[in-house]
């Protein structure tokens, strides 16, 4: 069921008095959203051109992504994770811009890793031990690395802080089965092929990492015609 607000009306709540009373009401629940949607961004793969020598904090693109679940949920924020410090993004538009003097003859192409992250608390922290806990369902084929940052601050006047940054790398479960491209598979050899003649090639896919994805193949019949090597 996928509702933001429920209704209920209780038609009558009657006690057991001579003579009875009775009274009705509607009851209103509201939905609490659950941070399960990741952003997901318009495009697979963005590519744009730049003049070189333009000014400082020229835009080259924007990039944009839409997240499914609602309120703080649902804000994304943009960040490049992978590239050249040559380009800066705008954390809240997604807008990418030129941070440095660019050059076409010291660089002609650049490649960029950009981010966008959710505003959901996938981790939260107990503010007297510093212990921190997971708040929310953690999936390592949904999102497989989180990057908090943690500030300690005394209770002096004035207060004093120190923030580390603290990555989370998410260890794989074996949680999938791996899954044929087709349910049923047609093959053809010809007749009088010499032994070891390939027939064909089963494919199928497990989203699991190192050897929870790792899949070696059996063949579940008895068969002296066929062999079914293990990588497929």
């Amino acid at each position: 069921m996928n509702v933001d607000t429920e209704k209920i009306r209780i038609e009558s709540a009657q006690d057991q008095g001579v003579p009875p009373r009775s009274t009705n009401m509607t009851l209103i629940i509201h939905v609490t959203d659950f941070n399960d949607n990741p952003p997901v961004f318009e495009k697979p793969f963005y590519e744009a051109e730049v003049v070189e020598n333009c000014a400082l904090m020229t835009t080259v693109l924007q990039v944009k992504s839409k997240d499914a679940d609602s309120r703080e949920n649902g804000k994304v924020f943009y960040r490049i994770t992978n590239g050249s410090s040559a380009f800066g993004i705008d954390e809240k538009s997604g807008v990418v811009y030129t941070n440095e003097n660019i050059d076409r003859e010291t660089q002609n192409t650049y490649e960029l890793t950009v981010t966008a992250q959710d505003q959901g608390k996938a981790f939260g922290i107990d503010e007297k031990s510093g212990m921190i806990y997971t708040n929310e369902n953690i999936d390592r084929e949904t999102q497989n690395t989180y990057e908090l940052t943690v500030t300690a601050q005394d209770q002096g006047k004035p207060p004093l802080s120190s923030s580390v940054v603290i990555r989370v790398f998410v260890l794989d479960v074996n949680d999938n089965a791996p899954v044929c491209a087709s349910g049923t598979m047609k093959m053809v050899v010809p007749r009088d092929s010499a032994l070891s003649t390939t027939v064909g090639t089963v494919v199928v896919a497990d989203p699991d990492n190192g050897i929870n994805g790792t899949v070696v193949y059996r063949s579940q019949q008895s068969n002296a015609l066929f062999f079914v090597k293990s990588n497929g």
